[in-house]
């Protein structure tokens, strides 16, 4: 029994656990103003990456063959993270790590950059607290029972996100949940540091690859037969940012008779902890007797506990399938990325198969539990098939998932107030509460910020919607630049054979057939399938996804050319007057097929003219459409603030409907091609026809379609009818007679 008193405490988010997940979703919620208590079993946050002392970040780098520069392809609240170990002088730089990198941290940084982002946030933080029971009302979890040195506390909150690792709270609730692949998990590991090593000389003998490589491997299976307990024979060790440190992750522990270890069982876990110190002392004096630049070292410390890589998974609506992992899949309700191999630690050599140049998508289902009401979970305990778990467990993705539940989290508590819900059910689940995707809260720049970015830095996402515009530099690979140049030039020839503007080709008037001089070609998605699957399989949409919400349309595409020596101008104008929605959504995406500098006629943007209101007009003072500003309204305007987007090839220039752009004729003798697509919100709906009449309108290339129209109460001009006939903007502006193109 425990007489002393229970002590009532209620919140809107429960958080139980504080690795890399459960920071990440305290984080986001209580910033989206949630009352958010944190309980963790510890003393400090860190989960694995800490007590289990793994001090690293994997998860966060493209793999390839010959990897020569990282290229980070995760983001979001893990930069945040990252910044404040930074900060600290407790995270060091990229280190090779096969065929991608990691980064190796400081235990004593990660603790304290969770502390502060915690106390920035609000989050009430309870250590040295441990959950023993669920509160469960049928299939609703109200809360926990929560155990601390002063007593019990009675925890009720509408909702609850076991980021335990061990699927605690699923346990405790009696809903499902398994373990490995036939009850075998990953084996654990006693990592610890070694202090008193020459690097320099380490580093020149085995190399800068943090996975030892075969001469080292060699050595202990020599030293196996001679009867040193040494059972794993590929191991990784790391250089720390402590001079002369290296952080061993080498150990495999496993039972007196040979089985695997699963810390969940409470004398497995005895078990382990005795083994793991034994066998670091086996390892800490092979190093000093075999390996260059180890003959003075000595054990530093271990991990305050054994490193555990997997126990329970949670079953939910989703499963990770081993396929996924291999296959690079992306999913519609895609949360957090991951190019992380399959790093399955089992038998005396942990196998390693890299996914190249590619990602995988993991589902939100995977963080719903299959049954039960008012509880997500995440991080290493994720819905997923052994060798799966053996990628998605590392740590960028946690915090990815964790900032995808607090983000979860907030919705749920949005809907459960307006409703007046006892509990709060997350998206994703049928319920009475709430239909599964039926609704989604309107894509306001609030919600998008909300949401963890795909591709993009949040800085670049604050950036796009404070000033209306965006470049990214290379983020086109070669591969895709190739695949659209060849069909640019395929265009190119075809043209020769059009004598005037068609409904495909929009021509200057010197072009010929011996000198082709093209202004645009209309709809090119439709002339050449390359351009149509740069929409569909590039990483285009999914930094639009970044802007405007994970539900994405395509609208139209274009691809304009400023033909060398002549190109004309484009003048001052807004898109959206040309195809209005309901809402400001629609952004416009060019892609620079080639280097453009500044004297080919770059975009030029007008920063924050996207916060004109009322927007002006492009009629004339008659009455007329011009398709642009009048030079009286171009006069009020500072334009000496413009800002010109020159940029390499595969870079994008990103612009809103409402941004006021521009571009100068080219005066080079190279062309300069851009392909133009218009994406939107999955809630913006066309007011108008659309004027290009591309068969793709409205084709959902990200996400799920939306059932209710987002209504941005600010007027819209009107264009005219385009029913009958779309006069492009070049004849247009250039006041050329009798360019109407019949649809």
């Amino acid at each position: 029994m425990d007489a002393r008193p229970v002590e009532r405490v209620e919140v809107d988010l429960l958080v139980v656990g504080g690795g890399a997940t459960g920071v990440a979703a305290a984080c986001t919620a209580a910033r989206a103003g949630l009352r958010v208590l944190l309980v963790e079993r510890y003393g400090f946050c860190g989960g694995g990456a800490v007590a289990g002392l793994s001090g690293t970040v994997c998860g966060l780098y493209e793999a390839e063959d010959l990897p020569r520069t990282p290229r980070q392809l995760v983001h979001g609240f893990v930069d945040e993270f990252i910044a404040q170990m930074e900060g600290r002088g407790g995270l060091g730089p990229p280190l090779r790590y096969g065929k991608t990198f990691t980064r190796v941290h400081e235990p004593l940084a990660w603790r304290e950059s969770a502390d502060a982002l915690l106390a920035e946030a609000g989050v009430r933080v309870l250590y040295h607290a441990l959950c023993t029971e669920v509160q469960r009302n049928g299939d609703l979890i109200e809360g926990a029972i929560v155990w601390t040195k002063s007593g019990r506390l009675d925890v009720r909150a509408r909702l609850s996100i076991d980021a335990s690792g061990d699927a605690d709270l699923l346990a405790l609730a009696g809903l499902r949940t398994s373990c490995g692949a036939d009850g075998v998990v990953q084996n654990p590991t006693m990592i610890f540091r070694l202090q008193g090593v020459d690097i320099p000389r380490f580093l020149a003998a085995h190399g800068s690859d943090t996975i030892m490589p075969a001469a080292v491997s060699a050595l202990i299976v020599e030293a196996q037969g001679a009867g040193q307990d040494l059972p794993r024979s590929k191991i990784w060790l790391f250089p720390t940012t402590r001079p002369g440190e290296l952080l061993c992750n080498c150990t495999r522990i496993r039972a007196a008779d040979g089985r695997e270890l699963n810390v969940v069982q409470g004398s497995d876990f005895s078990e382990a902890e005795v083994q793991g110190r034994l066998q670091v002392r086996a390892y800490a004096r092979f190093f000093r007797e075999r390996l260059a630049g180890c003959e003075h070292s000595w054990v530093n410390d271990t991990g305050v506990q054994v490193g555990v890589r997997q126990t329970r998974q949670g079953a939910g609506l989703a499963v990770l399938r081993n396929a996924d992992v291999v296959a690079g899949r992306k999913f519609a309700d895609g949360i957090a990325r991951s190019p992380w191999p399959i790093e399955l630690h089992a038998g005396d050599r942990p196998r390693v198969e890299w996914l190249l140049n590619d990602y995988y998508e993991v589902p939100y289902g995977c963080f719903v539990p299959e049954r039960g009401e008012g509880l997500l979970f995440g991080g290493r305990c994720l819905s997923g098939e052994h060798e799966a778990v053996a990628s998605a467990r590392v740590t960028a993705q946690c915090f990815g998932y964790g900032q995808a539940l607090g983000v979860a989290a907030t919705l749920a508590a949005r809907v459960a107030r307006a409703g007046g819900a006892r509990g709060a059910e997350p998206p994703g689940r049928p319920s009475r509460r709430l239909t599964p995707f039926s609704w989604r809260a309107p894509m306001t720049p609030e919600q998008i910020l909300a949401i963890p970015p795909k591709v993009l830095t949040q800085a670049q996402r604050e950036f796009y919607f404070n000033e209306g515009y965006l470049l990214v530099e290379r983020a086109i690979d070669e591969a895709w630049l190739a695949r659209l140049r060849a069909a640019t030039d395929e265009l190119v020839e075809r043209s020769r054979a059009v004598t005037r503007t068609d409904a495909v080709f929009d021509l200057e008037p010197r072009h010929s057939a011996s000198a082709p001089r093209l202004r645009r070609v209309s709809n090119p998605v439709e002339q050449h399938p390359a351009y149509w699957d740069y929409c569909l399989h590039s990483a285009m949409p999914d930094i639009v996804a970044d802007l405007v919400g994970p539900d994405v349309k395509f609208h139209h595409s274009k691809l304009n050319f400023k033909w060398a020596q002549g190109g004309e101008e484009v003048k001052w104008h807004y898109d959206i007057s040309f195809w209005p929605h309901t809402n400001y959504s629609p952004l416009t995406v060019g892609t620079y097929l080639y280097d453009c500098g500044m004297d080919q006629g770059p975009l030029a943007v007008l920063p924050r003219s996207h916060l004109i209101d009322p927007m002006l007009s492009q009629y004339d003072a008659d009455g007329q459409w011009t398709g642009c500003l009048s030079e009286a309204d171009c006069a009020r305007l500072d334009l000496k603030q413009a800002v010109f987007l020159p940029g390499p090839a595969g870079s994008l220039t990103i612009h809103n409907c409402r941004t006021l752009h521009y571009s100068a004729r080219n005066q080079s003798d190279l062309g300069r091609p851009l392909l133009l697509n218009t994406l939107t919100s999955a809630d913006a709906f066309p007011y108008t026809v659309n004027p290009i009449r591309p068969k793709h309108d409205q084709f959902l290339l990200r996400g799920q379609p939306a059932r209710y129209a987002h209504h941005d109460p600010r007027p819209c001009l009107m264009p005219p009818d385009w029913s009958k006939g779309y006069t492009s903007i070049f004849a247009l502006q250039q006041a050329e007679a009798g360019m109407a193109v019949a649809r």
